[in-house]
């Protein structure tokens, strides 16, 4: 019998097409498992996202005159250290404010002050740190006095 007259593929080409087909399957695999991961990711920071914007509503409604000139949100956050301890776990969040002093018009003075140099817009950060992530999310937000 004349081997050259056999039609089809050697045991060899066969484990090399299976081989090929395999590798492009694991591929198509770890780009669903970087896309799950990427979406949980997602999920989470929009949580914190969430929990930040709920808590900046909070101190919002204080108003101006009743939130504290400088320095940690202590009253609001349930600690003195400015932390807000109403976050569930895994997120821990910080709250801080400060007086706006900016010099819009180039006069040396801030402008966000009254006559009598007060300042009438506070800034409030919520520093939120997320489980699994590499850096910090910041929310900012100002308040002016009516």
């Amino acid at each position: 019998m004349n081997r050259r007259a056999e039609k089809g593929f050697s045991l060899l080409e066969t484990l090399f097409a299976m081989a090929v087909i395999l590798v492009g399957i694991l591929g198509i695999f770890g780009l669903f498992q970087s896309g799950l991961a990427n979406m949980r990711m997602a999920s989470v920071k929009m949580r914190a996202a969430l929990l930040a914007s709920n808590f900046l509503e909070e101190v919002k409604a204080y108003g101006f005159n009743n939130l504290p000139t400088a320095g940690t949100v202590a009253s609001m956050a349930s600690s003195s250290s400015g932390r807000i301890t109403d976050f569930p776990a895994p997120y821990e969040g910080t709250a801080a404010i400060s007086n706006v002093s900016e010099d819009l018009n180039g006069d040396g003075a801030n402008d966000y002050a009254d006559k009598s140099g007060n300042s009438m817009l506070r800034e409030i950060a919520i520093t939120v740190r997320i489980p699994g992530a590499f850096k910090d999310m910041t929310f900012r937000t100002r308040i002016s006095r009516p």
